[in-house]
């Protein structure tokens, strides 16, 4: 059996095991269509096939998705997949990442839950000791800090400006065209974001949204 490096799920190809399929989007959710209804699906498809398996998001068809698959959620339990890929790369075996990233596909769940047994066998493991107990320590972890991230989110939310509270704004004087001008930098902000690089048109807002500065000359 191949025994795999320990590497980001989203990124990363072993060098060693062709890839039997067409490359596809790895971007989140890209395999569902509108309304939910799976997309097109490649020609290509080998679940038994590691590389593929890597390369490739989740296939979702009647004939081979559990029956507890929810399109609503799957996209979010992705993306977070993708995060602790991201956050902690070396902290959750990338096997089991693979797991729950194909983990509705039923074939791939089987490739990939017998690619763990491999890796088990190849470290002197018994296979349900390494799963149950050693791999499940790392995941087990990212439960104990969910209280922790739900404290964080409300401490940022507390110091949120509360509706019907005034928030003071702030202004620079500013020359445009030559002239002067007292700007809302709030408004500032939002120009930036409304007119992109069109500065021509970001002037011309300001300009029509500012107070012109009277300069006293000796």
């Amino acid at each position: 059996m191949t025994k795999v490096k320990n590497v980001p799920v989203e990124t990363v190809e072993p060098e060693s095991v062709p890839v039997t399929a067409d490359e596809t989007s790895n971007e989140i959710g890209s395999d569902l269509g509108s309304d939910n209804e799976p997309a097109p699906q490649p020609e290509k498809v080998d679940f038994a096939n590691l590389a593929w398996l890597i390369a490739n998001n989740p296939i979702f068809n009647p004939e081979t998705t559990s029956k507890k698959f929810d399109a609503e959620r799957e996209p979010k339990v992705q993306a977070g997949l993708v995060a602790i890929a991201t956050l902690m790369p070396e902290k959750i075996n990338a096997l089991v990442l693979l797991l729950g990233k194909h983990w509705e596909c039923k074939p791939a769940r089987a490739t990939i839950k017998d690619l763990i047994d491999a890796e088990a066998a190849a470290k002197g493991i018994p296979a349900d000791r390494y799963l149950q107990i050693e791999l499940r320590k790392n995941v087990d972890m990212l439960s104990t800090i969910q209280q922790a991230v739900d404290r964080l989110r409300y401490a940022i939310t507390y110091f949120k400006p509360r509706s019907g509270v005034a928030v003071k704004d702030i202004f620079k004087t500013m020359t445009i065209d030559g002239i002067m001008y007292r700007v809302n930098m709030t408004e500032l902000e939002n120009a930036k974001l409304m007119f992109g690089e069109d500065k021509v048109a970001l002037k011309a807002h300001l300009v029509g949204i500012s107070e012109l500065v009277e300069v006293e000359e000796l």
